[in-house]
Formats: structure tokens, sequence, C-alpha cells
């Protein structure tokens, strides 16, 4: 097996605030992504079967909105909505997401990246590509059947 070392990203969080009904947030995000993303309030019926739910109930986040966007530009649509309205949002893959103060997020965004579940190994340029949904365990069996493992 040859070495694979990985670049690793930092994740910046926002800043914690409730939303209130001066803004519409479903309403604001559908107007704003293409049509192939779902936008759905999280007290909606689709949010439990259409979206991947957290993994535990410990210091659960409260979320208003969830979105699942199926572009990288509607990735950006949402982050910067969140920022220039002072909306909190977690970005989710895979039922996780996480940040210290996870029980102090109400009134959110769930950024459900589970359409980017993808992972692209270049061998000549020794890198691997990783989508924002994908889970440890698809990338240890990627890098195996590409000849590469995680140095310990």
């Amino acid at each position: 097996m040859v070495p694979f070392w990985p670049i690793v990203v930092g994740f910046a969080s926002l800043p914690f605030t409730q939303a209130t009904s001066e803004f519409p947030i479903g309403n604001d995000l559908q107007g704003l992504l293409s049509p192939e993303s779902q936008i759905v309030q999280t007290s909606d019926a689709t949010y439990a079967t259409d979206f991947v739910q957290r993994f535990s109930i410990s210091n659960s986040p409260g979320f208003d909105v969830a979105a699942k966007p199926t572009s990288i530009a509607d990735v950006q649509h949402v982050v910067r909505y969140a920022l220039q309205n002072n909306v909190s949002l977690l970005a989710t893959g895979g039922g996780h997401g996480y940040t210290w103060s996870l029980n102090k997020l109400h009134g959110a965004i769930d950024l459900d990246l589970s359409n980017f579940n993808t992972i692209a190994i270049d061998n000549a340029a020794n890198t691997m590509t990783i989508g924002g949904s994908v889970r440890s365990d698809n990338v240890t069996r990627a890098l195996y059947a590409a000849g590469k493992e995680l140095p310990v």
C-alpha cells in the first residue's frame, strides 16, 4: 500500500442567533436555489423522510429550516444567506454535524450535504477529493480499493 496524506480542512461556525418570523427563511432560500434543491420547514413531515436525521439526540440543535442543495453554487447561496441575515447554520452529512456549543444552536438552518456523497481518487497525483457527506468508512474502502492507505 502507498501512504496517502489527507488534507485537513477547518470549519467555521456562525454566531448562534434565533431566527424570527421577520426572516421567512424557507421562502427566501427557495427563491435563491436551483429547482432541484430541496427546502423544507423542519416541522414538515418530509423533513423526517427526505433529510438525513441526526444520529444522536444528545445536545441536539434546533433547526427551523432544512436545505438540501444539489450544487456547489446552491451551498454557497445558503451560506451567504445565513451570513447576510445573521442566521446560524450547521452543515450536516450522514447525520453528523458538530460544534462545541451544539445545544445552543436554535432557529437555525440544517444544511444537509447528503447530495455530496462522492469520492474521487487520482492515483497519479496522489490526491483524493471527497464530498461533504462522505463517511469515514467509505473513505477507507475507496483508499483500499485504490491501493492506498491512511498513515497511522
